[in-house]
């Protein structure tokens, strides 16, 4: 836990405060169902493409997956810009980054994106419900920036960086608890105005 006194090295205190507001305005999604037991017209060995109209495309799949093996897919988006942001989603359950390929974003002759995410996963029997299937999807979603603002407060000396605007009395202290207290009434108040401004 850090201590109010810790905040202060070297007597100042710095915070910084960004608020990002964006509109979600596009989100697609495709799905690719695999398992011990499904019957499909693929061999165990084809590759499985999955494609949706005008959503991300699911590619490398196999049509099944045994405990143990390894699954190397890719999920590629259409082309837009910006690029959107792919999720992959195991049975439903948002994929950790441990188990996710970051690749540039492409970016074509007319300026449009297209992102890749990979999936680098190993089967293991949780992963499979009670008819030995599996369920990975992955998303894209589009969203636009609509506002970004970033201001910046130094506390405890005479530095002032930007327009959080805290009133700092000057004057002589006769205590030195009285100009603690004070400096950490500054911070509440520099922290109370960032979460306003992401509201």
């Amino acid at each position: 836990m850090v201590k109010p006194a810790d905040l202060f090295q070297g007597g100042a205190l710095t915070l910084k405060c960004t608020a990002t507001v964006s509109q979600t305005y596009s989100t697609s999604s495709e799905e690719l169902i695999v398992g011990e037991k499904i019957v499909h017209s693929a061999s165990p060995l084809d590759t499985l493409t999955v494609v949706a109209k005008d959503g991300p495309m699911i590619t490398g799949g196999q049509s099944q997956y045994r405990v143990g093996d390894l699954i190397h897919v890719n999920c590629s988006s259409t082309k837009s810009r910006p690029a959107p942001q792919l999720h992959w989603y195991l049975n439903e359950e948002l994929v950790g980054d441990e188990s996710l390929v970051h690749y540039p974003t492409l970016i074509d002759e007319d300026g449009e994106e297209i992102s890749i995410l990979g999936l680098r996963l190993r089967v293991q029997k949780s992963h499979l419900d009670e008819n030995e299937e599996m369920r990975l999807k992955c998303t894209a979603t589009l969203s636009r920036v609509m506002n970004v603002r970033s201001e910046e407060r130094t506390l405890g000396g005479n530095h002032r960086n930007s327009g959080l605007q805290v009133a700092e009395n000057y004057g002589k202290v006769s205590e030195r608890s009285s100009g603690s207290s004070k400096l950490n009434l500054q911070a509440v108040l520099v922290l109370l105005i960032c979460v306003l401004a992401l509201l």
